[in-house]
C-alpha cells in the first residue's frame, strides 16, 4: 500500500484487515496508516461498536467484510458502518434503506 501510494499519492486506498489487526495496532499506528488510507475494512468476525467507534474517531470510513446476515445488516448499520462488503446486496441495500436508484459512495 505505500508503494501504490508512492506512485500514485492520491489514489484512494482501502486496507481489508483480518481478525485482531486492527484491534492489536496501536492508535499512533492507525493515525500514519491514515495518511494514505481512507477507509479499513475489518472482518465482521471482529466487528463490534467499540471498533467502529475507534476507527471512526481516527478518521477512518468503515467497511467491514462478509457482512451477510441480515440481524447483523441491522446492527452494525445502527453503530455507524459507512458500508460493507456483502454476497447479498439487495439485503445490505434494504438494511440501509436505499432505493435501486442510489448508488454507495
Amino acid at each position: 500500500m505505500i508503494k501504490v501510494n508512492q506512485i500514485k499519492p492520491n489514489f484512494p486506498l482501502l486496507m481489508l484487515a483480518k481478525k485482531g489487526v486492527l484491534r492489536n495496532m496501536s492508535d499512533d499506528e492507525l493515525r500514519k496508516i491514515h495518511k494514505f488510507v481512507y477507509a479499513v475494512g475489518p472482518s465482521i468476525a471482529d466487528l463490534d461498536e467499540a471498533l467502529i467507534e475507534r476507527m471512526h474517531n481516527i478518521g477512518f470510513l468503515l467497511f467491514p467484510y462478509t457482512l451477510n446476515k441480515e440481524e447483523d445488516m441491522e446492527r452494525f448499520i445502527n453503530a455507524g458502518i459507512d458500508g460493507a462488503f456483502t454476497n447479498y446486496p439487495d439485503l445490505l441495500r434494504k438494511q440501509f434503506r436505499l432505493d435501486n436508484g442510489e448508488v454507495f459512495e
